[in-house]
């Protein structure tokens, strides 16, 4: 379940930290690691961690809203345990609240093209109409000396209402 990230600042930090020499998560940092910045309010960043139903924090979720624009960039999500099932299933559901709900015309990501979550990312974007519109090469040092590429994925508004309500019927009162 999706709790207000605010509430969650230190137990957050913490887990993150964990992570910074673990190689399975450079693609969540890039080259560096430093604790992760929480908005004070949630205008135009929403933060978000997915709690266990001990109340444990298992993986954080982020993004900036362009309410100009209507429009989702610079998503960030990382697990703090595999297959995080329960984390997946509410990005989902918060990706269809913003998409039905919120009236978000458009939602840009980007991910390490070599990174092993790529292949669930095509995946889910697809299922929602999106798809990668450009791979960008040798963008980023990271954690181990390699430049690596990167991959951009769009989802918009008008390409996946037909997607959303055939691959995930029961769309209402999700967020």
């Amino acid at each position: 379940m999706f709790k207000s990230a605010q509430l969650y600042k230190e137990e957050l930090n913490q887990k993150y930290i964990e992570t910074w020499y673990q190689p399975k998560y450079m693609y969540y940092s890039g080259a560096g690691n430093r604790e992760i910045s929480i908005a004070e309010n949630n205008f135009d960043r929403h933060d978000f961690v997915c709690v266990n139903d001990k109340g444990e924090v298992t993986g954080y979720f982020s993004y900036h809203i362009n309410w100009i624009t209507k429009s989702i960039d610079s998503l960030g999500l990382i697990s703090f345990i595999n297959n995080n099932i329960i984390m997946i299933n509410d990005v989902i559901k918060h990706l269809i609240y913003l998409l039905d709900h919120v009236g978000i015309n458009r939602i840009e990501f980007w991910a390490y093209a070599d990174n092993p979550a790529v292949d669930g990312y095509e995946k889910l974007v697809k299922k929602f109409g999106g798809e990668r519109i450009a791979t960008l090469h040798q963008v980023e040092m990271l954690s181990d000396g390699k430049l690596h590429d990167m991959c951009v994925f769009e989802i918009l508004h008008k390409n996946s209402e037909i997607a959303r309500k055939h691959f995930f019927k029961d769309s209402t009162n999700m967020h």
